[in-house]
């Protein structure tokens, strides 16, 4: 199999992959148009862009795979070793949506934490932005080859552009590893001031952030391993890789937006069962269903007033107060 061919299958590859992960970004921002809050003008604005954004990217990704793999570029055989116009578009609205998500969970991570020092997580972010978009830039301005030849003295096809995309992905592998280490780090700082049923729920928490995170983190290491094993030889698996890469942040962010109403239901009969249990200090007993409690006798000592859920809440300290901002 020549180096030609191996390109068009990571393309071919790469698309297929590409397609089934925005079929599942197309059903959750249905979810989220049917859930809409009017209310929450900023993320519905956001979601929309991210939406229109992923949309263009898999435009870009289908034009190329038709010039390559079914219009065979237009019969001339110069065409079939160049990247497309529209291989080399689809990487302004992948960048462009790596950032929106990225920036998204930096942000959910300050507000929850109450940190400033989490925003330098946004300089390895806007660090890789910048280079990618450069050699986005350059492969507009200078002819780009799918397959290159490498230099007799290095080995390597193009060293500027080597340097670029390793420095690029190695900022965005920093980025996604920091985002899930700090904000796994705060919730289980919390976890140990929670009480029972909610340790459950900060236990999801965690979860849920290491999955989202290693997800988005091996797609990125992908990448780098990728280009570095072809030395820069080819670009198509990297390209394939970017093809699903941004896609993983698109369907991240909208689980994320999507799940916060079964969390607020989880959270609240947390809190109301919590509430209810310090009420009395009869023994408490759950069902699928109800809750009983048992009844107290009038005659014995006298017990303190219920605790409102107010109280109960401010005697035992819970990411809850803020939890909404994870989410």
């Amino acid at each position: 199999m020549t180096l030609l061919q191996e390109s068009y299958g990571a393309i071919y590859i790469g698309a297929t992959v590409s397609y089934g992960l925005y079929g599942i970004a197309l059903g959750q921002f249905i979810i989220f148009c049917r859930k809409i809050d009017k209310t929450e003008m900023a993320i519905n604005c956001m979601v929309t862009f991210t939406w229109a954004m992923d949309t263009l990217q898999q435009f870009l990704i289908t034009h190329a795979v038709w010039f390559y793999l079914v219009n065979r570029a237009r019969g001339d055989v110069g065409d079939r070793y160049n990247v497309n116009w529209s291989l080399e578009a689809q990487g302004i609205p992948s960048l462009v949506l790596t950032l929106t998500a990225q920036s998204f969970f930096v942000i959910r991570l300050w507000r929850f934490s109450g940190k400033k020092w989490t925003s330098i997580l946004f300089v390895p972010i806007v660090a890789a932005f910048a280079l990618s978009l450069t050699w986005t830039i350059r492969s507009f301005v200078e002819p780009a080859l799918l397959v290159y030849i490498p230099d007799t003295h290095t080995g390597i096809a193009d060293v500027t552009a080597t340097a670029i995309l390793e420095t690029a992905n190695s900022c965005c592998l920093i980025a996604d590893v920091g985002i899930s280490a700090i904000l796994c780090f705060q919730l289980w700082k919390h976890r140990s001031d929670s009480l029972g049923g909610s340790k459950t729920i900060v236990d999801a928490l965690i979860r849920y952030s290491l999955t989202t995170g290693l997800l988005s983190s091996i797609i990125t290491l992908l990448s780098l391993l990728l280009y570095v094993s072809s030395a820069g030889v080819t670009f198509a698996g990297l390209l394939a890789a970017y093809f699903v890469h941004a896609k993983i942040y698109v369907n991240c962010m909208f689980a994320s937006l999507n799940s916060r109403e079964r969390l607020r239901a989880r959270v609240s009969e947390v809190i109301e069962f919590e509430a209810r249990s310090q009420n009395t200090e009869s023994p408490v007993y759950e069902s699928r269903q109800t809750i009983h409690v048992a009844p107290v006798p009038t005659d014995g000592p006298k017990l303190p007033p219920p605790a409102s859920v107010g109280a109960v809440r401010a005697r035992s300290r819970t990411p809850f107060d803020n939890w909404h901002l994870i989410q």
